[in-house]
């Protein structure tokens, strides 16, 4: 995804469990440059640049060797 600085983008993503595991996700980021909640909204600080590349991770609360990513560069 592409986003501008203070832009937002509601992230998604799903645990399939079974044997009644818990499903939840943990939503982090590698950059001081955005944020994300806990319900995985990213919003791009001000003090982002052009061209920043921001990862954006999900990864199981059960499991934590099952994740995601998305790749957010800021325009």
């Amino acid at each position: 995804a592409t986003l501008s600085k203070g832009g937002k983008i509601q992230l998604s993503a799903r645990v399939e469990s079974t044997n009644f595991a818990p499903s939840g996700l943990t939503w982090t980021t590698n950059s001081d440059k955005a944020t994300v909640s806990s319900t995985g909204i990213v919003t791009v600080a001000s003090t982002a640049q052009k061209g920043d590349t921001i990862i954006v991770t999900a990864t199981s609360v059960y499991d934590n060797t099952k994740s995601g990513t998305a790749t957010i560069t800021v325009a």
